[in-house]
Parts: structure tokens; C-alpha cells; sequence
């Protein structure tokens, strides 16, 4: 019965992986630009606001079970993952340069290391 059902899920839980790699990808690079207020709004409203209640409707109410679930789950992360290209695509990447370089100035001239 466990093999059964874990043969059955197995296909998406490996899509879901690999998406979810990509999602630890973004948001490396969302993090490393300073846009993790942005990112955690992204993800607070498709993650937590969406995708749990339509895991809940269709995994619980619905009686969807775990492949159920695992398929949800990769097409809320594909979205996710959508959002946050799109976050640090449509950034202004030369304003977020000169911060850079203004906090790095600063810094030194202070006698400090950056990011202490």
C-alpha cells in the first residue's frame, strides 16, 4: 500500500523538486539585492493566502490525497517562481548599484566592513 502510493506520487514529488530548486535560485537573488520585504509579500500572498487553501479544498475537502497536494504545490511554485523573475527582472538595477556603492563608501570612510 506505502510503495503504492509513494509510486504514484513520485513523478510530481521529483517535478517539485526541481522547482523548488529554482525557487531557492530566486530568491538567492531577490536576498543578495535587498528585496526581501518584496519577496516575502510575494510569497505571503500566493503561498499562504492561496496555495494552503486550495491544498486544503482539494487534499482535505475534496479528498484529493497527496497526489493531490504534490501537483498543487508545483503549480503554486512555478508561479512563485514567475513572481520573483519578474521581481528582480523589473528591478532598478542601477539604483540598487549605488546604494550598494553608497553603504560600501560609508563604510569605509567610517573605518568599518560592510555589512557589520
Amino acid at each position: 500500500e506505502v510503495a503504492r502510493e509513494c509510486h504514484k506520487i513520485w513523478p510530481i514529488l521529483s517535478i517539485y523538486i526541481f522547482i523548488l530548486n529554482i525557487f531557492g535560485i530566486n530568491s538567492g537573488i531577490i536576498r543578495a539585492l535587498g528585496m526581501q520585504l518584496k519577496m516575502a509579500m510575494v510569497i505571503f500572498i500566493l503561498l499562504w493566502c492561496c496555495a494552503l487553501p486550495t491544498v486544503y479544498f482539494f487534499t482535505v475537502k475534496k479528498g484529493g490525497g497527496l497526489p493531490v497536494m504534490w501537483s498543487i504545490n508545483c503549480v503554486f511554485y512555478t508561479i512563485l517562481n514567475v513572481a520573483l523573475s519578474a521581481l528582480y527582472a523589473t528591478a532598478d538595477w542601477k539604483a540598487i548599484s549605488d546604494g550598494i556603492h553608497r553603504k560600501t563608501k560609508t563604510s569605509i570612510i567610517q573605518g568599518k566592513v560592510p555589512d557589520e
